[in-house]
Formats: C-alpha cells, sequence, structure tokens
C-alpha cells in the first residue's frame, strides 16, 4: 500500500532539494512565457526547464507517496527503482543544461536591451532561476555522491529519505541508514 509521506516536502536537504528543484523550473517556464519575444536558442532552455519540471516532479511525487523504498511485483518477478540513481543522473546532466541555459539568457537579456523591458526582464529572470535549478541539481547530486561512498553504482541500492539515505538490502529485505543527520543551529 501507499503511504503519503506530508513531512517530506519540508525535510532538509533532499525533501526542500526536490521541491526547489521543479517549483524553480516551472518559475523558469513562466518566466520564459511572460517574454514578448524568444530568441532562437531558448528551445535550449525550454527544454532543460521542461525537463527539470517533469522529472523532478515525477520524483517528488514518488517520494511524496514512499515509493523510492518499495520492492514492487509484477508477476512473480520483484523488482526495486533505483530513484537515487535515476535522480543522480538526471541532476549531473541538468546541471550541466542549466549552465548553458544560464548563459543563454543572459545574453538574450543583453541582447534585449535595444527592444521592449519586457525581453530584458524576462531573460533576466529567467537567468537567475537557471542559476537557482542549476544549484539544486548539483548540490542534490553532491549529496547523493556523497551517500554513495563516492561510488556513484552503490546508488542502485540507496533510497533517499528526507533527511538521510538509507542502503536497501534485497537479499535480508532490510534497510540501513548511511546518511548522518546534521544538527539544526
Amino acid at each position: 500500500m501507499v503511504e503519503l509521506d506530508s513531512r517530506f516536502p519540508s525535510q532538509w536537504p533532499f525533501g526542500i532539494l526536490k521541491t526547489a528543484q521543479w517549483i524553480f523550473s516551472f518559475v523558469v517556464l513562466i518566466c520564459l512565457w511572460c517574454s514578448s519575444f524568444t530568441w532562437a536558442g531558448t528551445g535550449l532552455v525550454y527544454f532543460t526547464a521542461w525537463t527539470s519540471f517533469l522529472m523532478g516532479l515525477f520524483s517528488w511525487l514518488a517520494h511524496l507517496f514512499g515509493l523510492q523504498r518499495k520492492t514492487l511485483q509484477v508477476g512473480g518477478a520483484f523488482f526495486f527503482i533505483p530513484f537515487a540513481l535515476i535522480d543522480f543522473v538526471y541532476s549531473v546532466v541538468l546541471f550541466a543544461l542549466y549552465a548553458l541555459s544560464t548563459l543563454l539568457c543572459v545574453y538574450f537579456m543583453f541582447k534585449g536591451f535595444g527592444y521592449a523591458a519586457n525581453i530584458s526582464l524576462s531573460y533576466a529572470f529567467a537567468a537567475i532561476f537557471c542559476v537557482l535549478s542549476g544549484g539544486t541539481c548539483g548540490f542534490l547530486a553532491l549529496l547523493l555522491f556523497r551517500a554513495s561512498e563516492n561510488k556513484p553504482i552503490n546508488l542502485r541500492s540507496i533510497f533517499v529519505e528526507g533527511t538521510t539515505t538509507a542502503q536497501f538490502d534485497p537479499a535480508a529485505g532490510t534497510t540501513t541508514t548511511t546518511g548522518v543527520q546534521r544538527p539544526v543551529a
């Protein structure tokens, strides 16, 4: 049965980072939609923001409903979806894409100074939120890399809780906490 983890979105670091990932991506899309003109390279920014929004929202919903720690059964076969590995891969790729998208938005912002103020302003806000969204992707990838003991292939058996990560042992059917909770100052 699926249980709702209502505390996940407010737990630091993973819950807040995963929530910020899809919210900042959606704000980038809103900023681009508010522009009265789109430049030729804006397609990469749209692609990056849409990909980040959809992947982030899907992963966030999976963590919200606790699917990251479930072993699923189809027929007679059991399988575990490694959401930590999926999150790591797409966060690394999106971090690089957001770096390019930020540069494009800054370029389009300066290029838009000769036109309506709406163009420069919307690309300036898009650049700010590209930096924020790319930062959440990069920081999440860094935290997952550290949780895997610096071996990303170990992410196949790790699942993310709101504040920590835990190791799943499929043979024993048990979990052990690998992340360390940091005291809040």
